[in-house]
């Protein structure tokens, strides 16, 4: 729950940004037998985050062979995104990416998110304010 306060000051100082945040809570220990309560929940209260519950793992199941085929480019603890299921992750995306029929590579990823989620958004931002300084 940690990346989730986490995640939730990070998006914060980007108050004014066109951005959407999905959080995906999995069923991986012991504690997840249920879908995440109202407290937990509102770690993550910014109007721009949608939660969802995937107790069967789906998302984790679709994601870890095309994540694992390309380790190197996690930062972080590749071992979240290279083992059975993929969990404590954070992916970053331009706007634009449609998700068809395989798991898009992000931009940006890493883990655990608690560890890399100030340092993504950061670096996701640099980006974009170089491109816009490129296109002028």
């Amino acid at each position: 729950m940690q990346g989730a306060s986490a995640l939730e000051a990070v998006v914060k100082e980007q108050a004014g940004a066109d951005i959407r945040i999905y959080v995906v809570w999995e069923k991986i220990l012991a504690t997840d037998y249920a879908a995440p309560g109202s407290g937990v929940l509102a770690r993550v209260f910014d109007p721009r985050a949608v939660q969802y519950w995937d107790p069967d793992l789906l998302l984790s199941k679709t994601a870890q062979p095309v994540l694992a085929a390309s380790p190197d480019r996690v930062i972080g603890k590749k071992a979240l995104v290279t083992g059975k299921y993929v969990w404590d992750y954070e992916a970053i995306y331009p706007p634009g990416v449609t998700w068809d029929v395989a798991f898009p590579l992000p931009e940006l990823q890493g883990a655990p998110v608690a560890d890399v989620a100030k340092d993504l958004m950061q670096r996701y931002w640099n980006s974009r304010s170089k491109s816009a300084r490129v296109r002028r």
